[in-house]
């Protein structure tokens, strides 16, 4: 069926993607670093979702960045370059290293304007990010330095160690003892 006057664009598919939490951005992500093809959702919960871009199942959930207001938009970085930019609803802009997996050092985010986040966009070198403010009436340009993030990944530990810091108490907590 045609959707448009001219059939510019045609709807093929409708997808439940949650069942309670509101779906706030997506982007399509292409196989690197995985085997497939995934499609990227965030939630007002918090949560990324990677289902397969074909059969729309979900794959895995994990905890998104948590600065302030929920993922309002994706967008991933380059074929080869292994980052997604995201923003938040208000002020925060940033940057995810995949694959994602919730680890927490592997995020960064920083505030960028004073309240709404309308748009972020970057350079086909990945470069720039640009961030479009609501209320501000402004447009900021961002010089991005992966580097950070591959340093505070590597400082933050591996295996359990990066999210021990997330856990009420950490290694010393009643939660983790009656683990």
């Amino acid at each position: 069926s045609k959707c448009s006057i001219v059939g510019g664009l045609v709807l093929k598919g409708e997808f439940k993607m949650e069942q309670n939490a509101r779906p706030t951005a997506f982007a399509w992500h292409p196989s690197l670093p995985y085997n497939e093809d995934f499609l990227i959702t965030a939630n007002d919960q918090y949560k990324f979702k990677l289902s397969n871009g074909n059969t729309k199942v979900c794959k895995k959930t994990i905890l998104a960045p948590t600065y302030g207001s929920p993922v309002n938009n994706l967008v991933p970085l380059g074929d080869k370059n292994g980052y997604m930019a995201y923003s938040t609803q208000k002020k925060v802009i940033g940057l995810v290293k995949f694959p994602l997996d919730g680890n927490p050092n592997k995020t960064m985010g920083l505030i960028a304007h004073p309240n709404q986040i309308t748009a972020i966009s970057a350079t086909s070198d990945s470069k720039y990010l640009f961030s479009a403010g609501g209320s501000d009436c402004s447009v900021h340009q961002w010089e991005t330095n992966f580097d950070v993030i591959s340093e505070k990944e590597a400082e933050g530990g591996t295996g359990m160690e990066p999210f021990m810091h997330l856990i009420e108490g950490q290694r010393e907590g009643k939660f983790w003892q009656e683990l």
